[in-house]
Order: structure tokens, then C-alpha cells, then sequence
């Protein structure tokens, strides 16, 4: 028990130290870039987000699950396991840094060039994102404190060299290698203990993380298209705004995220031992505490929290808190159903519909209730969709042998 707590304490100081980045130097940097600067520098860093959150880091449950499995085996195969499963997002890294520039070539925009080419380095060095192994081997003491350091390095970069709104560039420059950075000392950290190999067949495993890609496609639909579409249909302040909020939710689902994850692990286990229903009968009390506890925090907290981000010139509404924390709390319980069931019992496909009525739902409300909302219409719609995803799970899972073991 007391090894568990250390790994989900440390998985959220971790996040919580991430958090300096946004909570820190966002009301800096929109008060001197301004909504507009700020919201092309969003517009640009969110296509290799959206590539990059699919065809790399969408491979990351399968990399933990498959690598846990290893480990758990015991079998002295856990080095080739680790070099099968970073051999495939180098690959996959590969495809994603071409459709990258691809993307980028066709939505440039005239004068702003530098800022999307910046990204697509991101793009590139996004196969050496091993946050996966960090939680599976239990070393998030390692993650905080790299976390900690680069983000306190991010943050007196910033505060020196972005001074006017010309510095926009500049930014996007800061903000890419303080990306590419955490992800290269994590390699750095892995290959230094793990005599790592290039598999030349890791191509062959795109089939058994298909799932896992389909559910990454279709969730990163949610989550950037919104955001994409509001960059090309409405104004970047319009665009920063949707930002702030989304920021503030992710800030949320972070937690929750990082927390399931490093409880993953021991799910597959419990799982694969025939205690499931142990497991989910002593989490889910505490889990869902927290959720509450973070939701109405959200819902009282978040306006203050808003106005401190982005300035007098932002003034949410009390509705607006209200919709982010109702989204938080849906799809806190969608992250939980997803790494402790659906995961440890290979039922990735459950979460593969459920993210596609959440897709297409979020998108066509969008879409639907932009001219009469305008971003409004995005948080919406994510509810909608969010809901009506979390109910399609439950459904999918009621009556399945495994979710029996849960019950019994």
C-alpha cells in the first residue's frame, strides 16, 4: 500500500509541477503577446499536439500495459519488450512528423511561417516520449523532479526573453524545446539503464495497439478539432479564450489522468490474478471522493482562476465554470472505466465507441451552435458528447464476463 501511495503522490506532484508552466506564465505572456499573438502561436502548436497525440502518445497504454505485462512475466525479456515498444513510436513518430508538414504547408498562414515550421521539431522528437516506463517501473520520483526543473528553467526563459508582442516567435521557440527537452532526458535516463536496440519489425505491432490508435484518433478529435476549427472559423481571440478554459480542464483531467496511469498497472495485475473486483471495490470510494472534491472546486474556483490566466479583457461567466466542471467530472469517470477496466481486461474497443459518439457529437454541436454561442458551442458540445460517451461505456460493459468479475 505504501509503495502504491508513494507512486500516485509523486505522479501528482509531477503533474502539479507541470502545471507552473500554464498557471505561471500564461497571464505573463497574454498580457504581453496579447490574445491575437497568443492565439496564432495556439493555432500553430496545436497541429503537431493533435498528430502527435495519435500516433505517438496514443501508443502510450499499449506500451504500459504491454511492457507492465513483461515485467509482471518475469520471464528476462523485459529489455526486448522496451526496445520493441520505442522502435515502434520512432516509427510511428516518422509517419507523423511527414503528415506534420504536410498539414502545415496547406494552413500557413502568410507572415507566420517560422511559428509552424517551430513545431514540426516537436513532432520529430515525440519518439522518445517514454513517460510510459517511468509509471510501470514505479520511478515517478525520477518524472517530478525532471518535471520540476525543466519547468522552472521554461519559466525564466520566458520571463527573459519574451518581453513584446514581437517575441512571439521567440515564445513558440521556448515553448518547442521545453517540450522536446523532458522527453529527451527521460530517454537519456532509460538508455543508460536498458542496452535498447532498434527493432526493425516493431512495425508489425501496429495491429495489436490498433485500439489504442482508433481510441487516440477519435479522442483527439474532442479535444483539438474544437480548437483547430475555432482557429479557422473564428478569431485567435476567440481561439485564446476556448485555450484558457480547455487549459484550465486539462490542468483537471491531468491529475486524474496521471493518477489513473499509475494505477494501471496494478489494475492489470489485480486483474490478471482474478481480483478485479477487489481492486475497483476499494478504489472506486476514494476515486470518486476526489473527483467531487475536484469538481466543486473547479466549479467555485475556476472563475477567479480564469481572470488570474488571461487578464481583465477575459470575464468568464459563472455557466461557462459551471459546464468546465461538469465536463471534468464526466470525463474524469470515462479515464477511470478506461486504465482500471476496460484496459486490464483488453476491452480498448468498449472505449473505441464510446470516444466515437463523443467525437461526433462534440463536433456537430460545435458546429450547430457556433453562430448563436460562438465558443460556448465547443464546451457544449463536449459535454453532450462526454455524457453520452460515459453512458455508451457502461452499457457496452453491463453483462460482459469481466465486468461480472468486478461485481462478484
Amino acid at each position: 500500500m505504501w509503495q502504491m501511495l508513494r507512486g500516485v503522490s509523486y505522479s501528482v506532484l509531477a503533474n502539479v509541477a507541470g502545471l507552473l508552466g500554464p498557471l505561471v506564465t500564461m497571464p505573463y505572456v497574454l498580457r504581453v503577446l496579447g490574445p491575437g499573438a497568443y492565439g496564432l502561436a495556439v493555432y500553430a502548436s496545436i497541429i503537431s499536439t493533435w498528430i502527435t497525440s495519435v500516433l505517438v502518445l496514443g501508443l502510450s497504454g499499449y506500451c504500459a500495459r504491454q511492457y507492465s505485462r513483461s515485467v509482471i512475466s518475469g520471464a528476462g525479456c523485459g529489455d526486448r519488450e522496451l526496445s520493441s515498444l520505442v522502435s515502434l513510436q520512432i516509427v510511428m513518430a516518422i509517419a507523423a512528423t511527414v503528415l506534420h508538414a504536410v498539414v502545415i504547408s496547406l494552413v500557413i498562414e502568410r507572415g507566420s511561417g517560422t511559428i509552424f515550421w517551430i513545431y514540426l521539431a516537436v513532432t520529430a522528437f515525440s519518439c522518445l516520449n517514454v513517460d510510459w516506463f517511468f509509471y510501470v517501473t514505479d520511478r515517478m520520483d525520477v518524472f517530478f523532479w525532471r518535471t520540476l526543473v525543466l519547468r522552472l528553467a521554461a519559466l525564466a526563459a520566458l520571463f527573459v526573453f519574451v518581453k513584446t508582442k514581437e517575441d512571439v516567435t521567440v515564445y513558440a521557440g521556448i515553448s518547442a524545446v521545453f517540450v522536446v527537452l523532458p522527453n529527451l532526458v527521460s530517454f537519456i535516463f532509460v538508455f543508460r539503464r536498458h542496452p535498447l536496440s532498434f527493432d526493425r519489425h516493431a512495425y508489425k505491432r501496429i495491429g495489436g495497439a490498433r485500439y489504442f490508435l482508433t481510441n487516440a484518433t477519435i479522442g483527439s478529435v474532442y479535444q483539438f478539432a474544437d480548437q483547430f476549427l475555432m482557429g479557422m472559423l473564428s478569431t485567435k481571440e476567440n481561439l485564446s479564450y476556448l485555450n484558457v478554459c480547455k487549459q484550465i480542464m486539462g490542468i483537471a483531467n491531468m491529475v486524474v489522468a496521471s493518477a489513473s496511469r499509475a494505477l494501471m498497472p496494478r489494475a492489470v495485475d489485480a486483474f490478471a490474478h482474478g481480483k478485479g473486483s477487489v481492486w475497483i471495490r476499494k478504489m472506486t470510494p476514494a476515486c470518486g471522493a476526489a473527483v467531487v472534491a475536484a469538481t466543486l472546486g473547479m466549479w467555485l474556483l475556476g472563475a477567479p482562476l480564469v481572470r488570474l490566466l488571461a487578464g481583465p479583457k477575459f470575464e468568464p461567466a459563472s455557466e461557462h465554470m459551471a459546464l468546465l466542471a461538469a465536463i471534468f467530472a464526466v470525463t474524469a469517470v470515462a479515464v477511470y472505466i478506461d486504465t482500471q477496466i476496460s484496459i486490464p481486461l483488453n476491452c480498448e474497443r468498449f472505449t473505441t465507441v464510446s470516444n466515437s459518439f463523443v467525437a461526433i457529437v462534440s463536433i456537430v454541436m460545435l458546429l450547430a451552435l457556433f453562430q448563436r454561442l460562438g465558443f460556448v458551442s465547443a464546451l457544449v458540445g463536449l459535454l453532450v458528447g462526454e455524457t453520452i460517451g460515459v453512458s455508451v461505456m457502461l452499457y457496452l460493459h453491463k453483462g460482459r464476463s469481466g465486468l461480472s468479475m468486478v461485481k462478484q
